[in-house]
C-alpha cells in the first residue's frame, strides 16, 4: 500500500442539531487540524458525565480546558460523518484505553494527538489509524538514549549522520512515526517491533511530514493499517463566532 497526499481544503465546520453527514471514501483519510486556543465557545455541554468527570481530575485549569476542546471537537468532527448530535454519540475503549464508536458506526476508525496549542485528528473507515503531533523544541530530549530503547541500529545511523541543527526534527519523525503506528496497532509503541522492515502487529504504511502542519515547528505522522491505496485530504476546523 501507498499513501500520497491529496488535495488540501478548508471547511468551517458548523455545529448544528442535525449535521450533514460528510462523504468518506474507503481508500481516503481525513486529517483535521484545530488551534485550541482559538475554541472560545464552551464545549462541554457536549461531553458525557464520564468526560466531564475526566475534566475534573487535570489539576490545571487550562490542562481541564484543553482536554474539554478535545473531546468537544472529536464529537463535532465524527458527528459531521455520522448525522448524530455531538452529544449522543459514545465510545468503547480497548484494555489499553483507544476509544471507538459505539453502535452501529463501528466501520469508522479515528485516532487524536495534542502537541503545543495545537491538536490533529484523523478519520478512516473500515482502516486502523493513528497520528501523532509534536512541536519542535518543545524539550530537550535524551535523544541518544530513546533511540537506543526504541529505533533500529539503521535509524539510529541515521541520527548519527544528520547535522546538530536537524537533528531534533530527524528524531521526532521517527518518534512520531513509532507512536503512530503503536496507536494504529492498538497495542502502543511496546507491541511493536523497531525493525521498519518488519512491522510485526503493524502491517500497514507510516509517514510523517511537516509541509502538511498549518502552524510551522510541528512534526505529524500518520499510520494507516491495509495494503489499499489511500489519499489524504487535510481540513481546518473552525467554529464561528456566537455558535
Amino acid at each position: 500500500m501507498s499513501c500520497h497526499s491529496g488535495a488540501v481544503f478548508n471547511m468551517q465546520a458548523v455545529f448544528k442539531r442535525e449535521p450533514l453527514r460528510r462523504e468518506l471514501p474507503l481508500n481516503v483519510v481525513d486529517l483535521w487540524f484545530a488551534r485550541l486556543p482559538e475554541m472560545n465557545r464552551s464545549l462541554d455541554t457536549l461531553l458525557s458525565a464520564d468526560e466531564l468527570r475526566r475534566a475534573l481530575r487535570f489539576r490545571s485549569e487550562r490542562d481541564a480546558g484543553n482536554f474539554v476542546a478535545r473531546r468537544g471537537l472529536l464529537r463535532m468532527i465524527l458527528a459531521t460523518y455520522t448525522g448524530v448530535p455531538p452529544s449522543q454519540l459514545s465510545f468503547t475503549y480497548s484494555p489499553l484505553g483507544k476509544p471507538a464508536l459505539n453502535g452501529c458506526f463501528y466501520d469508522l476508525r479515528f485516532s487524536l494527538s495534542q502537541s503545543g496549542e495545537l491538536a490533529v485528528y484523523a478519520v478512516a473507515r473500515r482502516r486502523n489509524i493513528g497520528v501523532d503531533l509534536e512541536r519542535l523544541q518543545q524539550m530537550n530530549p535524551d535523544i541518544p538514549g530513546i533511540a537506543k530503547s526504541f529505533f533500529s541500529e539503521e535509524q539510529i545511523a541515521l541520527l548519527n549522520d544528520t547535522p546538530g541543527d536537524r537533528k531534533e526534527e530527524a528524531f521526532l519523525r521517527l518518534w512520531t512515526q513509532l507512536e503512530a503506528r503503536g496507536k494504529a496497532s492498538g497495542n502502543g509503541i511496546g507491541g511493536l517491533d523497531s525493525d521498519p522492515s518488519g512491522l510485526n502487529s503493524f502491517l500497514g504504511k507510516c509517514f510523517s511530514f511537516t509541509t502538511t502542519v498549518p502552524n510551522p515547528g510541528y512534526v505529524v505522522a500518520l499510520a494507516v493499517q491495509g495494503r489499499r491505496r489511500c489519499s489524504l485530504r487535510t481540513a481546518g476546523f473552525h467554529v464561528p463566532p456566537g455558535l
